[in-house]
């Protein structure tokens, strides 16, 4: 029996390139802001992590059939060393304006958050895939099996009760307003957790979310695309133009 093809899929960024840190600081000019922390020039720091990324993968999971390297406007150093093999057909740059088209308007984009909405666009791309942030890496052999079972995916990560819930939250809350204090209201720019929250509440989950931890993760396309089709508020909210495009690489 044919194996259905698994695709992967990494998102990669070189802040040392001249050219991408022109362009955020450009974008940052026109809304008269300067850089914050979350796009430090370390965080957008290339290191070479995606050679050990792409390479785990072709050592550990031989049977993902395309890596698909998503990026703006950048090439890795790593298609060079890979010109004349066999892996050379296996590994393709999607660039970000391909997986946006029709929604040129958000770009040029630094959300992490925005752009994983949209890897479902990659053309031909399978149905299942595995997403990989470029420092994630496989470090034994894996089977398909340990991310699919039939059309279902695996999931790996833990349900956790939302901030509002948590004891210590309420604890806390309760005793400003004891004092006449300012209660937590949580509108600072979203951590992992927060958006991760978010999302959850997003698709109609109230008390509890599943945490999902830095890891591969397994995705079909299918469940994207409808989603994107029939969850019309859900993406008038992320593509709106005043969405901070800076939050969380």
């Amino acid at each position: 029996m044919q194996q259905e093809p698994i695709d992967a899929v990494i998102t990669w960024v070189d802040g040392s390139d001249p050219k991408h840190a022109q362009k955020m600081d450009d974008y940052l000019a026109s809304i008269g802001k300067t850089r914050p922390k979350s796009a430090s020039k370390t965080r957008y720091h290339n290191a070479g992590e995606i050679d050990y990324c792409v390479t785990s993968i072709l050592k550990f999971a031989p049977w993902v059939r395309n890596i698909f390297i998503v990026t703006d406007n950048q090439q890795p150093n790593l298609l060079q060393s890979i010109q004349g093999t066999d892996y050379e057909s296996r590994i393709q740059i999607v660039d970000h304006k391909t997986i946006f088209q029709g929604y040129e308007d958000v770009l040029p984009t630094f959300n992490s958050s925005t752009i994983l909405t949209m890897l479902w666009r990659i053309p031909e791309l399978s149905e299942k895939f595995l997403f990989f942030n470029d420092d994630v890496f496989l470090i034994s052999p894996v089977d398909p099996e340990k991310f699919f079972q039939g059309d279902k995916v695996i999931l790996r990560g833990q349900w956790c009760l939302m901030n509002e819930y948590l004891l210590h939250k309420l604890v806390i809350n309760a005793v400003k307003k004891l004092f006449g204090l300012k209660v937590d209201t949580n509108t600072k720019r979203p951590g992992h957790r927060d958006r991760q929250q978010l999302a959850a509440k997003l698709i109609g989950f109230s008390k509890r979310y599943f945490r999902l931890p830095h890891m591969p993760h397994v995705w079909r396309k299918s469940t994207f695309a409808d989603f994107f089709k029939n969850i019309h508020k859900c993406w008038l909210i992320i593509f709106n133009p005043s969405f901070d495009r800076l939050a969380s690489l």
